[in-house]
């Protein structure tokens, strides 16, 4: 009896530190029956008290182990999952990241390649401007010498003027008889200049530009090549009576075409018009006869002139006192009177409008 309660006792000690070492034990029923695999008998603990009681109350601490143990489980596997949750909004942050790293990269890429182009085109552009520059300098230079300077703004003195085509040259500049800005090219008042000359004479000009003068007919064809010109007339006769002429375009052509008066433009006045007559005619003097006169009008009235046939008016003839008829030679405007003329200036002055 003795060695059954000792073999007795043994085996719930067994069975005591089985239950402590495994966590996994399963209950088999309402009655909690027990294997012993290391004795591989099956002890049946329901008919002691003690035995069930202690089992029961293992059974117990190994249930609320078991429960505590889940609800870790539980939380574990909530956290795990936040912790999953956090990682893929995490990765989606990456993502947009990344996207915009991308994007980001590219625009660069876009912004440099547009940059590059622009730099090219600054470069481009500055070379142009460059050239730009140049040609405007180019331009003044050639603007400054194809410009024509005139007595616009000047008094009654000796000026020098520039005009496309030749060297600069001067002119008397005259603002007493018809306002400012004329330059005269022709004047008679004593009769101290021979104007009886050839051609050579008539294309340079002759004369004292404080008295009688003429100012030659190749500047004078220049000058109203230049610019548009108008034309005004001064005569004075031996009585002191004053008359004037004014045309509104005058131009010479050149000497290809013989200095030919091209145009008079309209006509104002008291003097009468009587340069319509010479209109369209070349220059003649006694070595060209380029009049419509069987006969060298130069030659007959001793100047040079636009001689039709031969004239109606003629500012280059003979300076004198005495010719008061048609048929006698001195400075003519015969729409007025045929007297000589005491004094004649003839001007030009660039079209204010």
């Amino acid at each position: 009896m003795k060695n059954l309660l000792s073999y007795g006792f043994l085996l719930v000690i067994a069975i005591l530190k089985r239950s402590d070492s495994e966590t996994n034990s399963s209950t088999v029923d309402n009655e909690k029956s027990y294997w012993n695999k290391n004795t591989q008998h099956t002890v049946w603990v329901r008919y002691n008290p003690y035995l069930r009681a202690r089992t029961q109350t293992k059974a117990e601490e190994l249930w609320e182990k078991y429960s505590n143990m889940k609800i870790r489980v539980g939380v574990c596997e909530q956290t795990v999952k936040h912790i999953e949750f956090q990682l893929a909004q995490q990765l989606l942050r990456t993502e947009w990241c990344e996207n915009v790293t991308r994007s980001r990269d590219h625009t660069i890429e876009s912004l440099d390649t547009f940059i590059d182009k622009l730099r090219l085109e600054i470069n481009n552009l500055t070379k142009l401007n460059t050239q730009l520059k140049e040609k405007l300098a180019e331009y003044k230079v050639n603007l400054k010498e194809s410009q024509s300077s005139s007595c616009i703004g000047k008094l009654t003195d000796i000026y020098e003027i520039k005009v496309p085509g030749i060297d600069s040259f001067l002119v008397p500049c005259d603002s007493s008889l018809a306002g400012s800005g004329w330059t005269v090219i022709q004047r008679r008042q004593d009769g101290s200049v021979n104007f009886n000359r050839n051609w050579d004479n008539y294309r340079h000009g002759f004369g004292d530009m404080h008295g009688e003068f003429f100012i030659g007919l190749e500047k004078l064809h220049l000058l109203t090549k230049s610019q548009t010109h108008e034309l005004y007339i001064y005569l004075e006769d031996f009585e002191n009576e004053q008359r004037y002429a004014r045309y509104s375009r005058f131009m010479i052509g050149s000497e290809e075409t013989g200095f030919k008066l091209i145009s008079l433009g309209s006509y104002s006045g008291d003097a009468g018009d009587a340069m319509k007559w010479q209109r369209n005619m070349k220059f003649t003097t006694f070595d060209s006869d380029n009049d419509n006169n069987m006969k060298n009008c130069a030659s007959k009235w001793e100047s040079g002139w636009w001689f039709d046939d031969c004239y109606v008016t003629n500012l280059n003839g003979l300076f004198t006192t005495n010719a008061v008829h048609l048929s006698q030679p001195g400075i003519k405007w015969n729409t007025w009177h045929y007297k000589s003329l005491k004094f004649v200036q003839m001007m030009i002055r660039p079209k204010m409008n």
